[in-house]
């Protein structure tokens, strides 16, 4: 995907039919639906599919807070990291809840922090979320004790990391580009200051491939006793 929707009850989906356009209005404008009382997986209702939730509950930024994102490092290793801060419960305008959300690019990795998620009982009974799942809602994952409930956390942190066959492939090349080795590591014994190159390709699941290389240089030193 090249493109994200981030929803203001701290979600963010890839379904980019989500988005409100720039010149909606209150009458027109997509929400970000609050009402759900459903666990992660669900093929229908809510949570959303093809999501992100880290923690989906009923927040207002309207109240105060902010929700922010930012871009940060370079292709093919960018992270893409989506800030709530601070954000008031709806109902309860006197807690508010601080997490973050952050994608690795390539590596499919995603993590969710929590720093604090009190529980606003009076509305959609506290239901609270932390997990993805797929596009038609036939997959799911969540943490122990957060799919949808009542519950409060602080200071906690999840990592969701694919567990198929590696992605990526490393090769190991010599001065003269000779292939010398392949994986994490190998072991050389150069006589003099000598050059390697590893080059790592990474397998993307649209069948594109990224390959970026470095070189390292061992140097040589005779010490005299």
């Amino acid at each position: 995907y090249n493109k994200i929707v981030v929803g203001a009850n701290g979600v963010i989906t890839f379904d980019s039919l989500l988005a409100s356009p720039p010149s909606c209005n209150v009458f027109s404008c997509t929400w970000c639906e609050w009402s759900f009382n459903q666990t992660i997986p669900n093929t229908n209702g809510f949570p959303y599919r093809n999501s992100i939730n880290g923690a989906y509950h009923d927040i207002d930024p309207s109240v105060g807070g902010s929700i922010s994102y930012d871009i940060l490092g370079t292709y093919p290793c960018r992270t893409f990291v989506v800030n709530f801060s601070n954000v008031p419960h709806f109902g309860c305008y006197n807690i508010t809840t601080t997490q973050q959300i952050v994608l690795y690019e390539t590596t499919n990795i995603i993590e969710i922090y929590i720093k604090d998620k009190p529980i606003c009982s009076s509305w959609n009974n506290g239901n609270a979320v932390i997990g993805i799942q797929n596009n038609s809602g036939t997959l799911g994952y969540t943490p122990t004790n957060r799919n949808t409930s009542s519950w409060a956390t602080n200071n906690e942190a999840w990592m969701f990391k694919p567990n198929d066959s590696s992605i990526t492939y490393i090769e190991w090349f010599n001065n003269s580009g000779v292939l010398i080795g392949l994986g994490d590591s190998i072991t050389v014994y150069p006589n003099t200051t000598t050059n390697y190159t590893s080059t790592i390709t990474y397998g993307l699941c649209d069948g594109t491939q990224i390959i970026e290389s470095d070189q390292i240089t061992i140097n040589i030193m005779n010490l005299l006793k």
